[in-house]
């Protein structure tokens, strides 16, 4: 039983020492239909790229709203290290499209 009350003891002060990760920025995807993003990669001098379907039209960050073509469709976005959206598209046909 002391063996179980000293795991426990360390596991607890371990918990005390991990950080959680500080909010960089967040952005808000407008759309009536229904957005999934699939993946987020971020490149060697900061800019993030998300990909993912949407089903109706999208505005991500202020751009120009993105079309829906079909079903589902891809969009693919960047922005900057800081959070401002760069430039977003659209991929996709009359279909359900699958990243």
């Amino acid at each position: 039983m002391k063996k179980f009350y000293l795991l426990l003891a360390i596991v607890f002060s371990f918990s005390y020492t991990i950080n959680a990760q500080d909010w960089v920025f967040a952005e808000q995807f407008a759309s009536t239909g229904t957005v999934k993003p699939v993946d987020i990669k971020i490149d060697g001098t900061g800019d993030i790229y998300i990909v993912g379907t949407y089903t109706d039209a999208l505005t991500i960050g202020g751009l120009t709203p993105l079309p829906n073509s079909g079903s589902d469709d891809i969009f693919i976005c960047k922005f900057n290290s800081n959070g401002t959206a760069l430039w977003a598209k659209q991929i996709g046909g009359d279909g359900k499209d699958i990243v």
